[in-house]
């Protein structure tokens, strides 16, 4: 590992510790508003879904790399199809994450927003 991989990891050590102090030493409601969806003007108010929302993406950006370095050969249609698959899931859940959309869909359909995730997951 390079000295970058030991500092993104050292960092999000830190970065938990604070959020698992603030959870014991303060307070649930306190430190839910690092956790919760982002809809909120308090600074910092829902870190760990700007977080997350940059690694799904992220990780969405890798497989089109891979995507687009893939050589150009018949016998490789099924790594493509993967690749592109993976895009377009890492993708959706990046903006589902940032935009909640399965609660919305959730909410109109008047169903559990847990089936949505399901859903795609199965998909």
């Amino acid at each position: 590992m390079n000295s970058f991989s030991y500092i993104f990891f050292a960092l999000c050590t830190v970065y938990s510790i604070v959020l698992i102090y603030f959870e014991i030493g303060v307070s649930q409601d306190f430190a839910r508003f690092f956790f919760t969806d982002i809809k909120g003007e308090v600074p910092f108010y829902a870190v760990n879904t700007t977080l997350s929302v940059s690694l799904l993406l992220g990780t969405a950006l890798m497989f089109a790399v891979c995507l687009v370095c893939l050589e150009e050969d018949h016998h490789r249609q099924n790594e493509r199809k993967f690749y592109c698959s993976q895009i377009l899931v890492f993708g959706y859940l990046a903006c589902d994450d940032r935009f909640m959309i399965h609660e919305k869909i959730g909410y109109m359909l008047s169903i559990q927003d847990a089936w949505i995730l399901f859903s795609i997951g199965l998909l």
